[in-house]
């Protein structure tokens, strides 16, 4: 896809999207602290979010070695080469500390697009951890079952098991929606796939306090060394903190075609 039947309009103001043919239902911006649409033709991607709450420029992300004006879900998309491309966001330690603190309440949704379909062991979407504090989101082969994977970190304890056995990858380069939401006050998170049916991974250890991520966050590598790249394009990039809706996940997967939420 290059457009989205139902790109769409929305802001907190408003709370309605608008766009052409059918549009979706409305879909608020509240507590959106990052909106990666990566149209830009070179680094940086600026967070495109104006909710009250976002992070604005301070998450603006810094990509090297990226190619730019790649042909997105929406609009154009960045590419990953596995190697050497990657996405720093600020410098901030704790800006992101929504993922992984004792109130931890976030939904993080991309679409992403592989390079070559059976590649995918170990590649790292988003990284602000190693072993003590922070957040990783990546594609798994610790069980060899290609699956997807989540860590939330604090103190050296796992609260958020990295291998929650959620199915396999799927095995082709056509754009997939990516979706993990939950909180704290359901001690659980949540994944979907292109809107299917949700899998819930179960708290383990409750976490404890709000100490700062260990790295800053990095995209599309792991934070804390030159490893676990991604190969592949991203587009459509959205942190909240908040716990999104299964209505609200449909809406920005608008069956298949993407949604702009501005």
């Amino acid at each position: 896809h290059g457009t989205a039947k139902g790109g769409a309009i929305s802001k907190k103001d408003f709370g309605v999207a608008f766009g052409g043919g059918a549009a979706p239902a409305s879909l608020s911006d509240e507590n959106l602290m990052a909106y990666w649409k990566f149209n830009e033709s070179s680094s940086p991607v600026e967070n495109k979010s104006v909710s009250d709450e976002t992070l604005g420029t301070a998450a603006d992300m810094t990509v090297s070695n990226g190619t730019f004006d790649q042909t997105g879900i929406i609009g154009e998309a960045v590419s990953w080469d596995g190697s050497t491309t990657q996405g720093i966001v600020g410098s901030s330690l704790s800006q992101f500390n929504f993922l992984h603190s004792d109130a931890y309440d976030f939904t993080i949704n991309l679409w992403y697009k592989k390079l070559n379909a059976a590649e995918d062991l170990n590649q790292q979407i988003m990284s602000s951890r190693n072993t003590t504090n922070g957040f990783t989101m990546q594609f798994d082969d610790i069980t060899l079952s290609k699956l997807f994977g989540v860590t939330c970190e604090q103190n050296n304890n796992t609260f958020i098991s990295s291998h929650p056995g959620i199915g396999e990858i799927p095995q082709d380069t056509d754009w997939h929606m990516q979706s993990w939401y939950g909180n704290a006050t359901d001690a659980t998170v949540k994944f979907k796939l292109d809107n299917g049916t949700a899998i819930t991974v179960t708290e383990g250890t409750a976490p404890s306090g709000s100490a700062n991520a260990q790295y800053a966050m990095s995209i599309g590598r792991n934070s804390s060394a030159s490893t676990y790249w991604y190969k592949g394009l991203l587009d459509e990039f959205s942190i909240w903190n908040r716990t999104l809706t299964d209505d609200e996940i449909s809406i920005l997967y608008n069956s298949g075609d993407g949604f702009a939420i501005y």
